[in-house]
């Protein structure tokens, strides 16, 4: 878990990443990655790195996400294979 009161910028909540994001909006999933991406990052460029997720995605990519999402969801539940 990544508690908001122990970083040094604003976070509205703190981030504690599901088990599984089956049941859940893709706007959650997108969610909890954006704050996961930036203190990745934050903690690369500490370091001199390059960031390692240097792009937020555009909300007509997230509408098409959120569009597929059933599908995959529908699809890992009935395939013969583990898709995580």
């Amino acid at each position: 878990m990544l508690r908001a009161d122990r970083v040094r910028f604003s976070v509205a909540r703190d981030i504690a990443p599901l088990e599984s994001y089956d049941h859940e909006p893709i706007e959650r999933l997108l969610y909890d990655w954006k704050w996961l991406a930036l203190f990745f990052n934050r903690v690369n460029t500490a370091i001199g790195k390059n960031p390692l997720y240097p792009l937020d995605i555009p909300p007509p990519v997230i509408r098409k996400l959120g569009f597929v999402q059933p599908d995959c969801q529908w699809l890992c539940s009935t395939a013969h294979f583990v898709c995580r």
